[in-house]
């Protein structure tokens, strides 16, 4: 009915024992740290591209003396 991607054989090949033999931890250690970066320079970027952010104040918050100059 369906091919059989494995042989009959119960012996694993060898990008199979490579598979077997990583670490979760250490690939969702990698994956993590890759994740970070990646925020890091696209958060870096935005800011770059939106520039410094505006004043908040409204022009009624003002005092004379800063609405001069």
């Amino acid at each position: 009915m369906l091919d059989e991607i494995r042989p009959h054989h119960a012996s694993p090949s060898a990008e199979e024992l490579a598979w077997l033999s990583t670490d979760p931890v250490i690939v969702a250690f990698r994956v993590a740290a890759l994740a970070v970066i990646a925020v890091s320079i696209g958060l870096f970027a935005a800011n770059r591209v939106e520039g410094p952010p505006q004043s908040t104040q409204s022009p009624s918050n003002l005092t004379a003396e800063e609405s001069r100059s």
